[in-house]
């Protein structure tokens, strides 16, 4: 299967876990973003605020880390919350200076071991 897919992208990454949960290779072809003037301007006003947005962000970020039951599935067994709560995860990995909290890291980490991926570099 080919999965056309933008690094950065959270919901491309739900595919890429799904499969490789599965064991499915994919073939995968990163479409690069060709108007990085946009996407510049768009990650300076993000980090503008970014204080502001950990700071609301982490009160949710708690709350998962209290409902997680197992590093290797939010649930205790896989099902579609860790397939939609994962890819969001390593999409906030970008964000410098984010500490997730103990169970949630375990978790991620633990993770993104298991289906082969590497997090995002910070920016």
């Amino acid at each position: 299967m080919k999965l056309y897919m933008f690094e950065h992208c959270s919901l491309c990454f739900r595919v890429r876990m799904i499969a490789a949960l599965k064991r499915r290779h994919l073939q995968e072809t990163v479409v690069l973003d060709d108007d990085t003037e946009t996407m510049v301007s768009l990650v300076g006003k993000l980090r503008t605020d970014t204080r502001r947005y950990v700071a609301e962000l982490l009160p949710d970020l708690e709350a998962i880390d209290r409902l997680i039951e197992r590093p290797l599935a939010i649930n205790g067994t896989l099902s579609l919350d860790d397939v939609r709560v994962l890819p969001l995860l390593r999409s906030l990995t970008v964000v410098k200076g984010l500490r997730l909290p103990q169970k949630v890291r375990n978790y991620f980490e633990s993770m993104m071991s298991r289906i082969g991926y590497q997090p995002l570099p910070a920016v």
